[in-house]
């Protein structure tokens, strides 16, 4: 590395990869926090490409020193359908040594009380759960798909309410 490129800005960015889940489709995740800053010398002018339709980002350009940028990263789950999703963010600058860098962010999209996973929430679903009623980790009978609420490691009254939510959803 020469001397001019010690000069140069350079992109940190934090974390690298986000995991997004979601309860069912047309549901969106909470927001998660991306921050870019700039671990080299001058001002890193910086804008960020996505490769898909279901990730928001915002500011999605913006200028930064050594102080971080926070960029609020958002889903739009309104045209999917249940299953896993990944997405690459690019942020690049024309001012930075290292540029481009990625950010990878991967969705999961499940029904929590679909626990044969056949896309339905009906009553082969709450045999299941009933069968893991009172239960605690380690216990005979304990089934830990069942297990979707906290506390976790007991499947209760919690759990019941969960599955209520989602109780013949399709």
């Amino acid at each position: 590395m020469g001397a001019f490129e010690f000069a140069r800005a350079n992109i940190v960015r934090n974390p690298a990869q986000f995991t997004f889940f979601v309860s069912r489709p047309g549901f969106d995740a909470e927001p998660q926090s991306l921050y870019i800053s700039n671990s080299g010398a001058g001002l890193l002018n910086w804008k960020i490409t996505c490769g898909c339709n279901w990730l928001g980002a915002d500011p999605n350009s913006g200028s930064s020193t050594a102080s971080p940028d926070e960029v609020l990263l958002t889903t739009d789950t309104s045209s999917l359908t249940r299953g896993s999703y990944s997405c690459q963010l690019t942020i690049s600058s024309p001012d930075a040594a290292n540029t481009p860098q990625t950010v990878q962010v991967d969705l999961n999209i499940i029904i929590k009380a679909d626990f044969d996973a056949d896309g339905d929430v009906d009553l082969v679903d709450f045999g299941v759960f009933v069968l893991a009623w009172l239960t605690a980790q380690g216990q005979e009978g304990y089934n830990l798909v069942c297990d979707i609420a906290e506390p976790y490691d007991f499947i209760d009254e919690a759990d019941l309410a969960a599955f209520a939510e989602n109780w013949l959803y399709q």
